[in-house]
């Protein structure tokens, strides 16, 4: 009878284990971060100088207008008019066209393109005497615009030391 009491009594039943939820860690939003006051933008050169920058612009395209019609009007060679236009329209660009900030990359832009311009120039044939007296005419007018650049910065230069 022992077995039976046994088997009758009833079981006690064990509580569940409560349910627990893990929440993931509160990550606080991110707060949110001042803006730096946008910078203005800089004005474009031709508003910046005025009528400088105006100049100097219509005198590289006059100057390389004029090789062209050099070129087109005697393909045989520069006159020495022409050769004096180029040089004064190459001069005022560099005086006014070039600021402080672009001096180093004329100087090389100019270097390049002269030297590059020439070595197509050598290499044309006979046939060829438009173009190579137009590439003659930008040379002439783009080293007379380099030469002024380089004497404005070398001056510059002896003149803070």
């Amino acid at each position: 009878m022992t077995k039976r009491k046994a088997q009758s009594a009833p079981k006690k039943r064990q509580a569940a284990p409560p349910i627990v939820t893990i929440a993931p860690p509160a990550v606080p939003a991110p707060a949110p971060q001042a803006t730096p006051p946008a910078e203005p933008k800089p004005s474009p050169p031709t508003q910046k100088i005025g009528h400088k920058i105006f100049l100097g612009a219509w005198a590289y395209v006059i100057g390389l207008l004029v090789a062209l019609a050099a070129a087109i009007i005697n393909p045989q060679g520069l006159g020495y008019y022409t050769i004096l236009i180029l040089g004064a329209l190459g001069i005022v660009v560099g005086l006014m066209n070039i600021t402080d900030e672009e001096v180093l990359l004329f100087l090389v832009a100019s270097l390049a393109f002269i030297v590059s311009t020439s070595s197509v120039s050598a290499v044309l044939p006979d046939g060829f005497g438009f173009l190579r007296t137009l590439l003659h005419g930008v040379i002439v007018f783009t080293g007379t615009g380099a030469f002024v650049v380089a004497f404005k910065a070398l001056f510059k230069v002896a003149k803070s030391e």
